[in-house]
């Protein structure tokens, strides 16, 4: 019994001390229906994606960050940011994560010195993206949801496990989306 309630103990030192940080963060663009938008970079098994009648690409997103490193924490939270890039033809939309804080770990001896060391890393995007129906769309968006309703524009949807549900959608170019449901 002493040893459980010593372990307990550590356990929420070691663990309940730590904090998580998040950053919401919030885009609006303005779309002329002429322009192709292509969404890209985003991860997230609580990213929604969804279409509607204005004439605007909304983009509303958490993330966060928790781990063993609070600084790596600080410093993640910093560099995640939302890009764009606009002409008359395309609004290209970026989610954008600092290479320097995901080398080290997503590396093969990266993940096995967390392993040995005792660090943890748990991160979380989520939120919702909304696109006007009239637009073509391209996305790489992996993980996540996907409910497009009456779409008119041609769509490219070219992501990874994604649960996609279509309804109405009349040009549909290409469908990518190993491991997920439509």
């Amino acid at each position: 019994m002493r040893i459980l309630a010593v372990a307990a103990a550590t356990s929420l030192l070691v663990f309940g001390a730590n904090t998580e940080q998040h950053r919401e963060i919030e885009k609006r663009y303005p779309t002329q229906p002429s322009q192709r938008i292509e969404i890209n970079g985003f991860t997230g098994s609580e990213i929604t994606f969804r279409s509607w009648d204005k004439n605007e690409v909304y983009i509303k997103v958490d993330v966060s960050i928790s781990s063993s490193d609070n600084d790596f924490e600080r410093k993640y939270i910093e560099s995640v940011a939302i890009t764009d890039e606009q002409s008359p033809q395309t609004l290209a939309v970026t989610f954008r994560e600092s290479e320097r804080w995901r080398r080290g770990r997503d590396s093969f001896w990266g993940i096995v010195r967390s392993i040995f060391s005792g660090s943890y890393l748990r991160k979380e995007i989520s939120g919702e993206i909304y696109v006007p129906r009239s637009n073509a769309v391209v996305t790489d968006m992996k993980y996540g949801s996907i409910a497009l309703e009456n779409m008119k524009g041609p769509l490219r949807l070219l992501g990874q496990g994604n649960t996609l549900k279509l309804k109405n959608c009349s040009a549909v170019l290409e469908i990518e989306n190993n491991y997920g449901t439509t």
